[in-house]
């Protein structure tokens, strides 16, 4: 829920510990950006039939790394 009030991400709801999430960056820029600088690791969902290049997923985490992913997050508003 968090995500989905950070300007340019949306979440798309799921009923799994994964979740799709539409950012305002190429999904493949911003997964090379969070894996060098902050050890965090998406998946580049730009590739999955009816995604645009911008999607990508993530999966629940602990408290800790979840506000880490967050945070990071945050930065790219």
């Amino acid at each position: 829920a968090e995500i989905g009030k950070i300007e340019g991400f949306s979440v798309i709801p799921s009923r799994t510990v994964f979740f799709l999430v539409k950012g305002p960056v190429k999904a493949s820029l911003l997964k090379k950006e969070l894996a060098e600088k902050y050890g965090i690791l998406i998946r580049d969902a730009s590739n999955f039939r009816g995604l645009s290049e911008n999607h990508f997923r993530i999966s629940c985490r602990s408290p800790k790394e979840n506000n880490c992913l967050i945070e990071t997050l945050k930065k790219w508003r």
